[in-house]
Parts: C-alpha cells; structure tokens; sequence
C-alpha cells in the first residue's frame, strides 16, 4: 500500500488542487489602473486649507474619476496632516513633508522610484506646480498619459506643455469663503472629445486641453 504522502504529491489529488485554484484565482478583481496624486495646499490654493476645503477636493476628485480603478496617494505640510487625515473621506495613502515644497519632493519621489511606467496606464497628478514638468515628460516618453487636475491653485505654463491634457477641478468659493465642490456644475469650456470616456459622468470639470489624446484608455 502507498504512503498517503505519496499519493497527496503524486497521485491525482494535485491535479485536482491545480484545477481548483485556477478556477477561483479568476475571482480576483482586476489592480488598479490608474494612479491619482493630490498636493493638498495646491489643490486648495491656500497654504493652511480648512477642513470644508479638504472634504471638497476629496468629494470632487472621487466625482471626477472615481469611475475609474485607481490608487491615491495624498500629500501635505506635516503642519496640516491630522486635518487631512481626519477629513478625507476615503482610504488614501498619506505622505508629509516639511516646507514650501515638502510635499511636493515626496510626490515626485513616487513617480520617480516607485515604478510608476511600469504599473500604471494613466497618472492623475493633482497640482499645477513646475516641479511635476520633468517627472510628466519622463512618464509621457514611457508611454504613460499623464493629466494635471488643477483646482484653486495655478498650474505652470511647463506642466502644461509636459502633460497630456488639463483637468480644471470645479472648486468653488462658498459664502463662508471656503471650498465646495459643485454637484453639478457648468460643463461651459468643455469641448467636445472623446475624453467623456475617461472622465465621470456629470463630473463637470470646467475645460480640458488635448482631451482627444485620452481617447484610447
């Protein structure tokens, strides 16, 4: 009589294990595809954003591109980390940095070392700053389409011209002067693309630039 041992490594209990992981390994949901950025203080065009400004910027950029299978990384001055990460209203992963361009260097360090050519289809970099120009064109020559989403905060002729298309986010004042985002908002602007496709419906992003680009995701 055969060792049981012998019959678990060899006899047709494996083919049987065999067949049945790869039947449920199907089961897995897809990875993300798409990597969304978010320099909070540029986002919200203020150095110190008030809790409101944070839930509306969290609230727009799910309402923009929440449609989509993506992965968020969200970055600040460590002076506003427990603001953000009390108010933001879904799970992100958190960065901090010190200074004028502390969260800025650590958003460019993921897309410089984290291989973000390789993992991701589409990167969303949600800021307008210049230091983002170098690291857009990098992504871009390794075939990456890559979006700046601005909201309160300027973006740099540079980053316009480095990036695929821009997304102007509806962020508006509101009488308490602090940031809402519009439920539905004017799509005055917005010219007439095949970029519907990428962005959500009713997401109302103000004006787009090269928005036939995106036509392929």
């Amino acid at each position: 009589m055969s060792h049981p041992l012998e019959i678990l490594e060899f006899g047709p209990a494996r083919p049987v294990r065999e067949r049945i992981f790869m039947r449920t390994a199907t089961h897995f949901p897809p990875g993300p595809d798409t990597l969304i950025l978010c320099d909070i203080e540029n986002l919200a065009g203020a150095a110190n954003p008030t809790a409101p400004d944070i839930r509306a910027i969290a609230a727009q950029l799910h309402r923009t591109f929440g449609h989509r299978r993506y992965q968020e990384v969200v970055a600040c001055d460590i002076g506003n980390a427990p603001k953000v990460w009390f108010n933001w209203t879904h799970e992100v992963r958190y960065l901090t940095g010190r200074g004028p361009d502390g969260a800025d260097l650590e958003l460019v360090g993921v897309l410089l070392h984290e291989g973000v050519e390789q993992r991701f289809r589409l990167v969303i970099i949600g800021s307008g700053d210049h230091i983002f120009a170098e690291p857009a064109m990098r992504l871009a020559a390794a075939g990456v389409q890559v979006v700046a989403a601005v909201g309160r905060g300027y973006c740099s002729a540079r980053l316009r011209r480095a990036v695929t298309d821009v997304v102007h986010l509806p962020l508006w004042t509101g009488p308490a002067g602090q940031l809402t985002a519009r439920s539905r908002p004017s799509q005055k602007g917005l010219r007439s693309s095949r970029f519907s496709t990428f962005m959500a419906p009713d997401s109302g992003s103000g004006s787009v630039r090269n928005s036939t680009d995106l036509g392929v995701l």
